[in-house]
């Protein structure tokens, strides 16, 4: 009997690990850079007060990364908005790590979170971006809508990369403000 509890060890070693989704192999972070609408995403805890109009901003600042400003529409019509900085880890731009532009939250490991885009048009007309893993997405656009078509092809290649595309939510655009 002593030996089962090893082998039960060893069994569950030997399973093969869920695999990371894969970002992209390289970006152009000077294309990159611009404003993004959020066409969808699969609901986090941190964007729960996010009712609509979800965009982000980000500026290449070279080899020193990106700074990102995301920005959205409370349900009560007040606008929200959080800057952040991407530090580049890789040579492919593909793979950040995103802190608050804030000094005294910065260095908060907490506060800090992956950012990989994991899909990206030729153009730079769309993309999805991810965490490390499969718990977070969001597809992005360059503008506030997108073709039923172009979406439901990145959501097969999410599905492909093994996201759980049955919880991404379309994201409201035009968000009424309260009278």
């Amino acid at each position: 009997m002593a030996f089962i509890r090893p082998l039960m060890l060893l069994l569950l070693l030997s399973l093969p690990a869920a695999a990371l989704p894969r970002p992209v192999a390289a970006v152009d972070l000077q294309r990159y850079s611009g404003q993004w609408f959020e066409i969808a995403r699969i609901p986090n805890t941190f964007q729960k007060a996010c009712a609509g109009d979800v965009r982000a901003e980000y500026r290449s600042l070279g080899k020193d990364g990106v700074l990102i400003t995301n920005w959205c529409r409370k349900s009560s019509g007040e606008a929200f908005s959080l800057k952040a900085r991407g530090e580049l880890q890789d040579a492919s731009g593909s793979r950040w790590r995103v802190r608050p532009d804030s000094r005294w939250l910065s260095w908060v490991p907490m506060f800090k979170a992956d950012y990989w885009i994991v899909d990206l048009a030729d153009d730079y007309s769309h993309a999805a971006v991810s965490m490390a893993g499969t718990d977070y997405l969001w597809i992005l656009s360059r503008q506030p809508v997108m073709s039923d078509e172009v979406y439901r092809q990145i959501i097969q290649r999410a599905a492909r990369q093994g996201f759980p595309v049955e919880k991404l939510r379309r994201t409201p655009v035009g968000v009424k403000t309260p009278s």
